[in-house]
């Protein structure tokens, strides 16, 4: 396969293999469905942006968007947030209260 130019970057071929797994049953419809979920950011790791940068952060939103599965999205990753550090860390709970998006919303 490493051969053939359509697989240069490898993106394709994972895509191909990734939608011949099939995780769940759906009852309602009978059909095996692909249902595991993608996620850029989790508590066990530190942020990508963190690491990488906010334009690698955002190309892996877009890609888990069309990536086979349900993509999940981390708390404080619609705030942009770049916080070092992982749970081993103690930066799994970041404060989410004091972001500009939470001043936004009328408390009383």
């Amino acid at each position: 396969v490493y051969k053939l130019p359509e697989y240069v970057d490898g993106l394709p071929l994972a895509y191909v293999e990734e939608n011949k797994i099939i995780d769940t049953l759906d009852p309602s419809t009978q059909r095996h469905e692909y249902a595991m979920w993608t996620f850029c950011n989790n508590h066990d790791n530190w942020r990508l942006q963190s690491m990488t940068g906010f334009p690698e952060f955002h190309m892996c939103l877009a890609l888990i968007t069309f990536w086979p599965g349900v993509p999940l999205h981390y708390a404080g990753d619609e705030q942009d947030f770049d916080s070092p550090g992982s749970a081993l860390d103690g930066w799994a709970r970041e404060e989410l209260s004091p972001s500009l998006a939470w001043r936004a919303v009328r408390t009383q």
